[in-house]
Protein backbone atom coordinates (compact mmCIF):
# COMPACT_ATOMS: atom_id res chain seq x y z
CA UNK A 1 0.00 0.00 0.00
CA UNK A 2 2.57 2.48 1.03
CA UNK A 3 4.67 1.48 -2.05
CA UNK A 4 1.77 2.11 -4.61
CA UNK A 5 0.90 5.71 -2.70
CA UNK A 6 4.58 6.73 -3.09
CA UNK A 7 4.55 5.75 -6.46
CA UNK A 8 1.44 7.61 -7.48
CA UNK A 9 2.70 10.84 -5.59
CA UNK A 10 5.75 10.59 -7.53
CA UNK A 11 4.22 10.23 -10.54
CA UNK A 12 2.46 13.20 -10.12
CA UNK A 13 5.14 15.46 -8.60
CA UNK A 14 6.36 14.26 -12.24
CA UNK A 15 3.24 15.71 -13.89
CA UNK A 16 3.22 19.12 -12.25
CA UNK A 17 5.41 20.70 -14.22
CA UNK A 18 3.80 19.60 -17.53
CA UNK A 19 0.77 21.63 -16.15
CA UNK A 20 2.25 24.57 -15.33
CA UNK A 21 2.56 24.07 -12.07
CA UNK A 22 5.83 25.26 -10.51
CA UNK A 23 6.43 21.98 -7.43
CA UNK A 24 8.76 24.57 -5.61
CA UNK A 25 6.32 27.08 -5.27
CA UNK A 26 4.06 24.77 -4.72
CA UNK A 27 3.21 25.53 -0.91
CA UNK A 28 4.27 29.41 -1.23
CA UNK A 29 1.57 31.65 -0.26
CA UNK A 30 1.36 35.68 -0.35
CA UNK A 31 -0.47 37.29 3.04
CA UNK A 32 -3.87 38.98 1.89
CA UNK A 33 -2.25 42.36 1.38
CA UNK A 34 0.32 41.28 -0.31
CA UNK A 35 -1.81 39.56 -2.66
CA UNK A 36 -4.13 42.81 -2.85
CA UNK A 37 -0.85 45.18 -3.19
CA UNK A 38 -0.22 42.71 -6.16
CA UNK A 39 -3.14 43.20 -7.49
CA UNK A 40 -3.23 47.79 -7.56
CA UNK A 41 0.47 47.50 -9.00
CA UNK A 42 -0.75 45.70 -12.03
CA UNK A 43 -3.62 47.73 -12.10
CA UNK A 44 -0.87 50.68 -12.09
CA UNK A 45 -2.23 52.00 -8.43
CA UNK A 46 1.17 52.07 -6.68
CA UNK A 47 0.05 54.29 -3.82
CA UNK A 48 -2.61 51.97 -2.65
CA UNK A 49 -0.24 49.39 -3.32
CA UNK A 50 2.56 51.02 -1.52
CA UNK A 51 0.33 51.76 1.47
CA UNK A 52 -0.48 47.59 1.76
CA UNK A 53 2.82 46.74 2.07
CA UNK A 54 4.18 49.93 4.29
CA UNK A 55 1.29 48.76 7.29
CA UNK A 56 2.25 44.57 6.33
CA UNK A 57 6.16 45.09 6.64
CA UNK A 58 5.76 48.20 9.40
CA UNK A 59 7.80 50.45 7.95
CA UNK A 60 5.84 53.68 8.18
CA UNK A 61 4.94 55.92 5.37
CA UNK A 62 8.33 57.13 3.62
CA UNK A 63 8.44 61.00 3.91
CA UNK A 64 11.62 62.97 3.09
CA UNK A 65 13.00 60.29 1.59
CA UNK A 66 13.31 58.37 5.22
CA UNK A 67 11.61 54.83 5.89
CA UNK A 68 11.98 52.41 8.71
CA UNK A 69 13.72 48.97 7.65
CA UNK A 70 12.00 46.61 10.11
CA UNK A 71 12.95 43.01 10.99
CA UNK A 72 9.61 42.29 9.42
CA UNK A 73 10.77 43.97 5.92
CA UNK A 74 14.40 42.04 6.29
CA UNK A 75 12.41 38.85 6.53
CA UNK A 76 10.02 39.05 4.18
CA UNK A 77 11.99 39.89 1.01
CA UNK A 78 9.27 39.29 -1.86
CA UNK A 79 6.94 41.65 0.06
CA UNK A 80 9.60 44.26 0.40
CA UNK A 81 10.83 43.95 -3.09
CA UNK A 82 7.39 44.64 -4.41
CA UNK A 83 7.21 47.84 -1.83
CA UNK A 84 10.66 48.55 -3.29
CA UNK A 85 8.72 49.03 -6.70
CA UNK A 86 5.84 50.21 -5.84
CA UNK A 87 8.17 53.10 -4.27
CA UNK A 88 10.17 53.49 -7.44
CA UNK A 89 6.54 53.51 -9.49
CA UNK A 90 5.51 56.13 -7.11
CA UNK A 91 8.71 58.27 -7.77
CA UNK A 92 8.34 57.99 -11.55
CA UNK A 93 4.78 60.12 -11.26
CA UNK A 94 7.18 62.85 -10.78
CA UNK A 95 8.20 64.90 -13.49
CA UNK A 96 8.88 62.83 -16.71
CA UNK A 97 9.56 59.15 -16.81
CA UNK A 98 12.91 58.23 -15.90
CA UNK A 99 15.64 58.22 -18.67
CA UNK A 100 13.53 61.08 -20.33
CA UNK A 101 14.12 63.85 -17.62
CA UNK A 102 16.62 65.06 -19.96
CA UNK A 103 14.27 65.62 -22.75
CA UNK A 104 12.48 67.55 -20.61
CA UNK A 105 15.05 70.28 -18.54
CA UNK A 106 15.63 72.88 -21.49
CA UNK A 107 18.57 74.52 -22.01
CA UNK A 108 17.90 76.82 -19.03
CA UNK A 109 18.10 74.43 -16.54
CA UNK A 110 15.26 72.70 -14.80
CA UNK A 111 12.43 75.53 -13.74
CA UNK A 112 11.43 75.50 -9.86
CA UNK A 113 8.93 73.20 -10.26
CA UNK A 114 10.93 70.80 -12.36
CA UNK A 115 13.47 71.00 -9.03
CA UNK A 116 10.42 70.19 -6.82
CA UNK A 117 9.16 67.73 -8.80
CA UNK A 118 12.86 66.00 -8.70
CA UNK A 119 12.99 66.07 -5.24
CA UNK A 120 9.53 64.19 -4.68
CA UNK A 121 11.34 62.00 -6.87
CA UNK A 122 14.28 61.06 -5.36
CA UNK A 123 12.30 60.73 -2.18
CA UNK A 124 10.53 57.81 -3.23
CA UNK A 125 13.80 56.44 -4.91
CA UNK A 126 15.78 56.89 -1.68
CA UNK A 127 12.88 54.78 0.70
CA UNK A 128 13.13 52.26 -2.52
CA UNK A 129 16.72 52.11 -2.43
CA UNK A 130 16.78 51.77 1.41
CA UNK A 131 14.42 49.28 1.21
CA UNK A 132 16.20 46.92 -1.36
CA UNK A 133 19.30 47.09 -0.23
CA UNK A 134 18.02 46.00 3.38
CA UNK A 135 16.59 42.82 1.78
CA UNK A 136 19.85 42.84 -0.52
CA UNK A 137 22.41 42.30 2.40
CA UNK A 138 20.40 40.08 4.29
Amino acid sequence: MRKGLGAWLFVGMLALPGCGIEPDRLFERNAPQVDQAIEALDAGEAGPAAELLQAYLGTGKCEKGEIGVTDLARSRGNASFDLGLALFLLGEKFGARFGEEELSVRDGGPTDEQKQQMDLRGEQVTCALKILRAIGSS
